[in-house]
């Protein structure tokens, strides 16, 4: 099992924040290995999308769903379909000064795809996580 927490403060009021990070069309801006995405925008409780990306120079399609979503400042989705299983859930806190602190947490099963590699595939999402949300900082400050 792989797993990964991320976070980083942005100076965008987080109801800004969340509305940018539910939108499916959104994630191709900020994050990195994500070839198409498909979804709801504001990512409805019991939605669902389509994910295609590359890991590890492989072409992976994935099916996911929303299982939590308050509006505001909460969503978990988790994949119905595809050769590896996992579950987000994406955090944003508002914070002093209209500033909002983005957190990601996400848990994956690697199955048989990366079974053995499953160690470098941790190393490769957490330093992608990492990257990707400084990219979401950048676009969302950007915006002022």
């Amino acid at each position: 099992m792989v797993a990964t927490h991320t976070s980083v403060d942005i100076e965008r009021p987080a109801a800004e924040v969340f509305a940018f990070v539910t939108n499916p069309s959104n994630a191709r801006l900020w994050q990195a290995g994500l070839l198409s995405v498909t979804g709801t925008p504001g990512m409805p409780v019991g939605s669902t999308g389509d994910i295609v990306m590359s890991v590890m120079g492989r072409t992976l399609t994935m099916k996911y769903e929303v299982l939590e979503n308050d509006g505001k400042q909460f969503a978990r989705s988790r994949s119905r379909q595809g050769p590896i299983q996992f579950e987000t859930q994406q955090h944003v806190q508002p914070l002093p000064g209209g500033r909002a602190r983005f957190i990601v947490e996400t848990r994956i099963d690697a199955g048989q795809v990366f079974r053995l590699a499953e160690s470098a595939l941790e190393s490769i999402a957490v330093a992608r996580m990492e990257a990707d949300m400084a990219t979401l900082k950048g676009l969302l400050e950007a915006r002022r």
